[in-house]
């Protein structure tokens, strides 16, 4: 028993000498920050043509509205249609200006706001089937 706390003694000596002397803890502070901004929402307004008789050219537009934080930055990406259909399949081609290419990068106004108009024109020939012409385009945003 003697000879084990002896040796007891002289491990936790060694121990003692082994750590390095004079050294103090040091600490480091992680600033954490965080800001809330107010979600993006995107309101489409209906583009509607009415009656339009064959041969003739027709031209509506309508509005993407786009809020969200001011100034900030934003993506958007318009999905186009080439044509506007019935329900029984019958097909109307359709023109669309300023839907852009692709993903475009904008900014919010100084008030959160954006507005993308759009421009469609239509042109039913003589031949066009009469009836009852739909499509959809989307609108998708994202903060960048």
């Amino acid at each position: 028993m003697k000879k084990l706390l002896m040796l007891l003694s002289l491990t936790l000596a060694v121990s003692a000498f082994a750590a390095p002397q004079g050294d103090s803890e040091k600490s480091a502070d992680m600033n954490i920050t965080a800001r809330v901004i107010d979600p993006l929402t995107v309101v489409a307004e209906p583009m509607e043509f009415g009656d339009i008789i064959k041969g003739s050219t027709a031209t509506a537009d309508a509005d993407f509205t786009i809020k969200g934080e001011a100034s900030q930055g934003i993506t958007l990406t318009i999905d186009s249609i080439a044509k506007l259909t019935t329900t029984d399949g019958k097909e109307l081609p359709i023109s669309l200006s300023n839907v852009g290419n692709g993903v475009m990068s904008l900014n919010l106004d100084t008030d959160g706001n954006y507005v993308r108009n759009i421009i469609g024109t239509l042109n039913p020939t003589a031949a066009t089937a009469s009836g009852e012409y739909s499509g959809t385009i989307t609108a998708r945003v994202q903060y960048q």
